[in-house]
C-alpha cells in the first residue's frame, strides 16, 4: 500500500501526475506500462527495504515531464547465499494468455549479484468505435481487433561493496523476444446521411499490424564516501530498435458505382540511442547537506516510414532527430528541530536539431532554462506538513516531431509536427501526513503551450481524419488527494483514498474549444484475513462523469475480487483473482473539433479471471 499510488495490471499511476519514473537502488528504470509492472512483480516483495515516493524537489533526477518518483530501495542485509523466486500465471478474457518469471539473487561478503528473467504471451480484444457528426454526414467507424503481445526480456544487475564503504554496480537488460500483432476482427467505416440516414458509402480496412521491439539498456554506478561527503557517478547507454507494418485491403463501396478495392501497407523502422553521464558530489556545509551535480545526455534517433504509393507519393520519409542536454544542478536540506527545508536550482541547456530527406532546411532550436525547487517542513510527533514548489519543462517526444505519416486506414492517419515547442509546468504542493494512517495533498499545477493530440476534422473533406500534435493549449489544475490506511484489530486492512480536481483548457487552436470541468477518481482496497494463511481482497475504483485530458468522460466503475492462499512455511502462495467483474471500466467520451463532435465507445478486455503460483526457495 503506497500513498497517492495507484497500481493496476497495465499502469502505475501518481495522483496529480502524467507518468511515474520507477528507481531501483539508483538505477534508473527504463520500461513502462504492462511491461513495467510484470518486471516489479518478479521481485520477491521481501528484499524491499525502503520505498520513497517524490512528487515534488527533483532537482537532481530530471526536470523533463509533470512527474513523479518512486524509488526502491533493496535491501543488502539478507542471508548470504543463493535464493530465488519463481512465479507462473494464466489468464482468461476473450482469449488465454500466460505469464512465468524468475529472480535469482547471490550475496556474499562483498559481492553481490541477481537475475530477473520473464515472458509473457498476452492476448485480448479491444474494439474501437468512434463517430464524427458532420453536417450532413455521420461518419462512423466500428473496429475490434484481437492483440496479442509476446515478451520476454532479461536483467541483470551485479555489484561489489569495497571496505572502505564503496560500491561499484552495473545493470544490464535485454530483450530476448518482443512481438506485438494486431488483427482486424472487422473494420467497416459507414458513411451515412444525416437528413435520410441512408448508407451513402461503405469502407472496409481488413488488415494486420505487426511490431517488433527491442530495448537494450546498460548503466553503471559507483558510489564511495570521502571523508565528510559522498560521492556519486553514473553512466548509461540505451538502444530502443522497433519495426512496424501493416497490411489491409480496402475496399470503399458504393450505392451507384462499382466498389473501389486496394491492397495498401504501411511500414516504418525507428532506432534511437541514448547515452546519459552523471556526477554528483554530497557534502555538509554550514549546517546544510548540500549537493553538487552535472548530467549530460545526448539522444540521437532516425525513422524511416513507407507507404503504398496509392496513400502518399513520396514513398520514402526519412527523419532524424538529435538533442543534448547539460545540465547542472545544486541543492541544499536542513533540519532545524521541528523545520525542515530544502532548495535547488538546476540549469538545462538544450540544442535540438531534426531534418528530413526532403528538407533543404533543419528544424533547430537552442535553449537555456533555469528549474528551481523549495520545499519546507514541519514535524509535530506523528504529523508531517510539507508546502513545496519546483518548475518543470515538458520536452516534446521523437514521435511526436516526425512529422511523416503512419496510415491506419486510406484517410485516418497519424502525423507528427516538427515545430512543436516544449510546455512549461509550475507545481505547487502542500502535503500533510500523520504516521501511517493519513496523507492528504493539495497541489495546483500551471502548463503553457501543453502538448496533445487529438483527431483534427474538416466540414469540407470528410474523408480526411488526422491524429496531429501541437501546443494547443495551457492547462491549470487544481486538485486534492487523500489516502487513509487503517487495521481492524488482525482480520481486516482498510485502504481508502480519493483525488478531485477542477481543470481549465485554454485553447490555442482555432479548431478547439476552451473548456473546463471536474474530475474525480475514488478507491477502496479491502484485505480480508479469515486465518494466518488466507487474504481475501476487494478492490472497487470509481470515476464519476467528468472532464479528463480535455475529453467529457462517462461514468467508470470497476471492481475486483479474489484470494491469495499461503503456506504456513511461507515458501508459496496461489493467488486467484476475478477482474472488472461487470465490465464497466471503459467509459464513453467525446470532444468538439471545428465544431463537429466526436464519440468514443471503446471496449477493452479489462474483465478476466486470473491465477497465478508463487514458489520461493534458497536461503
Amino acid at each position: 500500500k503506497m500513498p497517492t499510488i495507484k497500481v493496476t495490471e497495465n499502469e502505475i499511476k501518481m495522483f496529480g501526475k502524467e507518468s511515474v519514473l520507477v528507481y531501483i537502488n539508483n538505477h534508473k528504470v527504463r520500461l513502462d506500462g504492462e511491461s513495467l509492472v510484470n518486471y516489479l512483480n518478479s521481485f520477491p516483495p521481501e528484499i524491499v527495504s525502503t520505498v520513497e515516493i517524490m512528487s515534488s524537489s527533483l532537482t537532481e533526477y530530471d526536470a523533463n515531464g509533470n512527474i513523479g518518483v518512486i524509488k526502491l530501495n533493496m535491501s543488502r542485509n539478507v542471508n548470504p547465499g543463493l535464493r530465488g523466486q519463481v512465479m507462473t500465471g494464466y489468464t482468461r478474457n476473450h482469449y488465454n494468455s500466460g505469464l512465468v518469471s524468475s529472480h535469482i539473487d547471490y550475496n556474499g561478503k562483498n559481492f553481490y549479484l541477481n537475475a530477473n528473467v520473464y515472458g509473457s504471451i498476452y492476448q485480448y480484444c479491444n474494439n474501437s468505435s468512434y463517430s464524427s457528426l458532420f453536417p450532413n454526414t455521420v461518419v462512423s467507424t466500428d473496429n475490434p481487433m484481437k492483440w496479442r503481445n509476446d515478451e520476454a526480456m532479461l536483467a541483470l544487475s551485479a555489484g561489489y561493496n569495497f571496505n572502505d564503504g564503496g560500491n561499484l554496480s552495473a545493470n544490464i537488460q535485454l530483450p530476448l523476444y518482443a512481438n506485438e500483432t494486431v488483427t482486424d476482427l472487422n473494420n467497416e467505416t459507414h458513411y451515412i446521411n444525416r437528413c435520410s440516414q441512408a448508407l451513402d458509402s461503405l469502407m472496409t480496412s481488413m488488415g494486420t499490424a505487426v511490431k517488433d521491439t527491442r530495448q537494450y539498456d546498460f548503466d553503471v554506478y559507483y558510489d564511495r564516501p570521502v571523508g565528510n561527503a559522498h560521492l556519486y557517478a553514473a553512466a548509461g547507454y540505451a538502444r530502443n530498435i522497433v519495426g512496424s507494418s501493416r497490411n489491409w485491403v480496402s475496399v470503399t463501396s458504393f450505392s451507384t458505382s462499382t466498389p473501389l478495392t486496394d491492397t495498401l501497407y504501411s511500414t516504418g523502422t525507428l532506432l534511437y540511442d541514448i547515452w546519459t553521464a552523471k556526477v554528483d558530489f554530497s557534502f555538509p556545509f554550514i549546517g546544510f547537506e548540500a549537493k553538487v551535480g552535472y548530467k549530460f545526455s545526448n539522444v540521437n534517433t532516425s525513422s524511416d516510414n513507407k507507404m503504398s504509393s496509392q496513400l502518399n507519393d513520396n514513398q520514402n520519409n526519412l527523419y532524424h532527430y538529435w538533442e543534448n542536454v547539460n545540465a547542472g544542478y545544486f541543492s541544499m536540506k536542513r533540519r532545524m528541530n521541528s523545520f525542515s527545508l530544502s532548495f535547488g536550482l538546476r540549469c538545462e541547456y538544450s540544442s535540438t536539431s531534426g531534418k528530413t530527406n526532403t528538407a533543404t532546411k533543419g528544424y533547430d532550436a537552442v535553449y537555456c532554462d533555469f528549474f528551481p525547487s523549495l520545499s519546507v517542513s514541519y514535524r509535530n510527533d506523528n504529523n508531517i506538513v510539507t508546502l513545496s514548489y519546483d518548475r518543470r519543462i515538458n520536452r516534446p517526444r521523437f514521435q511526436d516531431l516526425d512529422p511523416f505519416r503512419w496510415y491506419i486506414s486510406r484517410y485516418d492517419y497519424t502525423e507528427g509536427n516538427p515545430f512543436l515547442k516544449p510546455s512549461y509546468i509550475n507545481n505547487v504542493e502542500v502535503n500533510y501526513l500523520f504516521s501511517d494512517v493519513l496523507s492528504c495533498k493539495g497541489y495546483f499545477t500551471a502548463e503553457k503551450n501543453a502538448i496533445g493530440r487529438f483527431v483534427l476534422l474538416d466540414s469540407l473533406n470528410i474523408n480526411k481524419q488526422v491524429q496531429a500534435v501541437d501546443n494547443f493549449m495551457n492547462k491549470n489544475s487544481v486538485g486534492f488527494s487523500t489516502d487513509f490506511y487503517t487495521s481492524v484489530k488482525d482480520w481486516l486492512d482498510v485502504n481508502l483514498s480519493a483525488e478531485v480536481s477542477y481543470t481549465h483548457y485554454k485553447s490555442n487552436s482555432k479548431s478547439l474549444l476552451s473548456t473546463s470541468g471536474w474530475n474525480i477518481d475514488l478507491n477502496a482496497n479491502l484485505d480480508f484475513y479469515p486465518n494466518d494463511r488466507w487474504t481475501i481482497f476487494v478492490k472497487a475504483d470509481e470515476c464519476p462523469p467528468g472532464l479528463h485530458n480535455f475529453r467529457i468522460m462517462g461514468n467508470s466503475f470497476r471492481m475486483d475480487v479474489g484470494g491469495i492462499y499461503t503456506d504456513p512455511r511461507n515458501r508459496f502462495y496461489v493467488k486467484l483473482s476475478f477482474k472488472d467483474i461487470f465490465q464497466s471500466s471503459s467509459p464513453t467520451y467525446y470532444y468538439y473539433c471545428n465544431g463537429i463532435k466526436q464519440t468514443y465507445d471503446n471496449y477493452y478486455d479489462t474483465r478476466s479471471v486470473s491465477v497465478s503460483f508463487s514458489w520461493k526457495f534458497g536461503n
